[in-house]
């Protein structure tokens, strides 16, 4: 069925369009005063439908709050200047054949290791976690992770044995924040641990011959995230101090990023022009409850995924989250409550994003996560 504009204003540079098959298609109000615009619409058809918009036809962003389903009813309110462009409702399956739980390999025992780089007089501790040898040698796509402060190489063992079974090599460091300028040594603890696992002779038989140095992403917690952002590009101050000048140590051979829990503007040197220039794909996350001392407001967690440009970028939030539940300190409070929906997303998301693996990026698209855990997690994307 072609599209047909259903609503449109000159004056505002916005149309409205519905792309569906449904023999009653959504149907759609505009409201408009000096500042915003309102979008009401509702379906009584069967079927799944989401708000969209471009600002050229070419590139469509969706609303992660614009889902709906049979018989309901959503309003939106933007202010003007982010409602001008093109907007359609457009209908999408809820679900798809992807699975990202699919067939688990078998996993090794993890290892244990000590990387010494000479170049800073350090010794990094590592866990390694990886698809047991009878899996072959792949080659496997390679997942960094990074704990939260004062934290060390057991923060993800279960995340790490879930992708592991997934076909994903897991190496978790272990930063030294007792280090003064830890902020900057994190990412060169990052950078150094691909330079070992990447080089001639790897350290360990669950890592030689058996790495896609083409497909590196990197999951971080709490200070974590904010390396996994660093190693992704964001701009931070090289001091805390005002007018200190802003240090990149963006490394590109991490493809894709998962920060969970990251810090909004004004702590750690961070900015509101930070994340600007990421063009890499990242999959932010945070709690409704993931507060910490220095981030007191949970919201201001959404802010990165918010100021970064659009492309590959998802932003999920969880219901009931606290700070600890994004690392296993949280997972033995409160079982798999979290993890059974986060999981699979980070999952899909490295399999789309490293993997290319047909279904993965739909499936998230989708917002099937949206629907199976009945709300406990939102996802958006742009």
């Amino acid at each position: 069925m072609p599209p047909r504009r259903l609503l449109s204003s000159a004056f505002l540079s916005l149309s409205l369009i519905v792309f569906s098959a449904a023999a009653e298609p959504p149907s759609l109000e505009l409201v408009t005063n000096a500042s915003t615009v309102t979008l009401a619409f509702g379906t009584a058809s069967t079927g799944s439908y989401r708000i969209e918009r471009s600002p050229d036809l070419a590139e469509w962003l969706f609303d992660g709050q614009s889902i709906m389903t049979h018989e309901q009813r959503i309003t939106l309110t933007y202010p003007l200047a982010e409602a001008r462009g093109f907007w359609r409702v457009k209908a999408y399956d809820a679900d798809s054949s992807f699975d990202p739980g699919r067939s688990p390999l078998a996993v090794a025992s993890f290892e244990d290791q000590v990387w010494t780089d000479p170049s800073r007089s350090y010794d990094m501790a590592v866990r390694i976690y990886a698809p047991a040898p009878r899996e072959g040698d792949g080659p496997f796509p390679l997942v960094l992770l990074s704990h939260g402060a004062g934290g060390n190489r057991s923060a993800f063992d279960s995340l790490s044995a879930y992708l592991a079974s997934l076909g994903y090599l897991c190496v978790t460091l272990t930063h030294d924040d007792t280090r003064p300028s830890s902020r900057l040594e994190r990412p060169a603890d990052v950078s150094f641990a691909i330079d070992v696992i990447l080089g001639a002779a790897p350290p360990s038989p669950l890592l030689a011959g058996r790495v896609d140095a083409a497909r590196v992403g990197m999951v971080g917690h709490s200070f974590g995230a904010f390396t996994t952002l660093a190693i992704m590009g964001s701009r931070f101050r090289e001091a805390t101090l005002p007018g200190a000048p802003c240090v990149n140590l963006a490394d590109p051979r991490v493809r894709a990023g998962a920060p969970l829990s990251p810090q909004g503007p004004g702590i750690l040197g961070l900015n509101e022009h930070s994340w600007e220039s990421i063009a890499r794909p990242v999959f932010t996350l945070r709690g409704t409850l993931d507060t910490s001392v220095e981030t007191p407001d949970p919201a201001t967690r959404d802010l990165p995924y918010q100021l970064m440009p659009p492309g590959g970028k998802y932003h999920a939030i969880l219901e009931g989250a606290d700070h600890s539940d994004f690392s296993d300190n949280g997972i033995g409070k409160h079982g798999t409550t979290f993890s059974q929906w986060y999981f699979p997303a980070l999952a899909a998301f490295f399999d789309a994003t490293l993997c290319n693996r047909p279904g993965a990026r739909d499936w998230l698209d989708s917002q099937a996560l949206n629907r199976l855990s009945t709300g406990v997690l939102a996802l958006q994307g742009k």
